[in-house]
């Protein structure tokens, strides 16, 4: 019985050119790596590292993501403002957040990851196989 299926992985430069990437087996992770060289244009897009239980899920980003997720993060909160009332209270406060939790990874050397579980998002920071 099939339980679930990962997709082959991709990664793209800037240009939109591909670049050279395969996962890794650690123990019960499955991580991507991705092999950029003297001409590969950042920033580089790639799946993201996504882990899933029976109930919850977690999204692991790299410093490159946590980096833009530290720096824009703000805007997300600020464009709640279009929500209906409680939508947009949930919205920018996990918003608030999920930028904090970024920042704070960032100054660590560390990376972003999101927990999701029950309707929320609970950040969180990781530095193991964080590139």
């Amino acid at each position: 019985m099939t339980v679930g299926a990962i997709e082959a992985p991709w990664a793209k430069d800037a240009h939109g050119k591909p670049v050279a990437t395969s996962y890794t087996l650690d123990g019960n992770q499955l991580i991507q790596q991705v092999e950029t060289n003297k001409d590969t244009a950042f920033p580089v897009v790639a799946d993201p590292k996504i882990t899933w239980g029976n109930v919850t899920g977690t999204a692991y980003f790299t410093k490159s993501e946590t980096k833009a997720i530290a720096q824009n993060g703000a805007l997300t909160a600020m464009g709640t403002w279009a929500l209906p009332p409680g939508l947009n209270i949930y919205v920018s406060s996990h918003a608030a957040a999920i930028t904090t939790t970024a920042i704070k990874a960032r100054s660590a050397d560390h990376c972003l990851k999101l927990k999701f579980a029950a309707g929320l998002f609970i950040p969180g920071e990781y530095s193991g196989g964080c590139n």
